[in-house]
């Protein structure tokens, strides 16, 4: 089971929140004493840094990765920082404090990556424990994140790794809150069970399955490792599109609703290179999300590229899930 925990910071008061949440789920990540101790030292430097210098921004706290490991991601659209390098110098400080912060989150921190731009914000992720998915023949970046009021979630992903393929799915069940949830929710059963078939075929067990629910949209992606084609198929508002070299390709989803009507179903083939990352998303971010004026964050990491687009194209109003998957692994400078 994978988790994701969002605390959003604009009083010095939530930095116990964010606090007391890692430790919940370093409980479920299996995190040891050594790590769970270093784990509430990032939170509180992660938290009192946009408190300090962006005013407000947003924690989240994730096991996403496999067990015994646990992303922080600090999200804010304060002024960034003028010089990362000085910024992360024990003593330097533009606000007045210690200046120990980044330094202490990079030595606490088992893996740790900033993206920052002067006058648009900063995003940190810091990873404590070891990351299982460090053996796939791909990385992924996710953030699911429940529309402000609600616990559950009404979107909902899932992969399954074959032998020479890794098929990756994103359900969102309609409106939002337990009845969401519980669509997505068994969207997310089915594809346990059938996503060995092929796109076409989860869409179609999952139509059945999803009647008793309110339904959802659905998408799922196939992506062969060996030939290099990705086979898609959706249906309804949930939105992909493959990046390479700079040209972005949307991928076809059908009008309809998973479970109450669904008039077609039609799988395409795009294809694939070792350069290639595929974005999916729903529509609690924004269609015209873009990377145009992001500059180097194509450089980054699919965590750190998943993170930012939810930071800059969300809507407030909905549920909001990105997923991005890219095969081979960047190296974050």
């Amino acid at each position: 089971m994978h988790y994701q925990v969002f605390v959003p910071i604009d009083d010095a008061s939530q930095v116990g929140e964010a606090r007391r949440a890692a430790i919940q789920v370093a409980n479920l990540a299996n995190l040891d004493e050594t790590a769970l101790g270093k784990l509430a030292i990032v939170v509180t430097e992660l938290a009192t840094n946009i408190i300090n210098h962006a005013k407000r921004g947003e924690i989240l706290i994730g096991n996403i990765r496999g067990a015994q490991s646990v992303d922080v991601i600090a999200l804010d659209s304060g002024p960034g920082m003028g010089s990362l390098e000085r910024s992360m110098e024990d003593g330097f400080s533009s606000a007045g404090t210690a200046g120990q912060g980044l330094g202490a989150i990079a030595r606490q921190s088992t893996s740790f990556e900033i993206y920052t731009r002067h006058g648009a914000g900063t995003a940190i992720i810091a990873t404590v424990g070891v990351a299982a998915w460090q053996t796939y023949p791909f990385e992924i970046g996710i953030v699911c994140r429940p529309v402000r009021g609600e616990i559950e979630c009404g979107d909902g992903w899932a992969l399954r790794r074959f032998p020479n393929r890794s098929t990756f799915m994103l359900a969102d069940g309609l409106g939002h809150g337990t009845s969401a949830y519980a669509a997505a929710s068994e969207a997310m059963k089915v594809f346990g069970k059938a996503a060995e078939k092929g796109p076409t075929e989860v869409l179609e067990v999952a139509h059945a399955a999803l009647r008793p629910t309110r339904g959802a949209a659905v998408a799922v992606a196939d992506l062969n490792h060996e030939t290099g084609i990705v086979r898609y198929a959706g249906v309804g508002n949930v939105a992909g599109a493959i990046l390479t070299n700079g040209t972005s390709r949307s991928l076809v989803s059908h009008n309809g609703i998973v479970g109450a009507e669904m008039r077609k179903v039609q799988e395409f083939t795009y294809p694939w290179n070792p350069e290639s990352m595929l974005v999916m998303n729903s529509d609690g971010i924004g269609t015209q999300w873009h990377l145009d004026k992001h500059l180097g964050l194509m450089n980054k990491s699919a965590q750190m590229i998943a993170a930012v687009l939810y930071r800059d194209f969300q809507r407030t109003r909905d549920d909001s899930t990105v997923m991005v998957v890219r095969q081979t692994k960047r190296a974050a400078p």
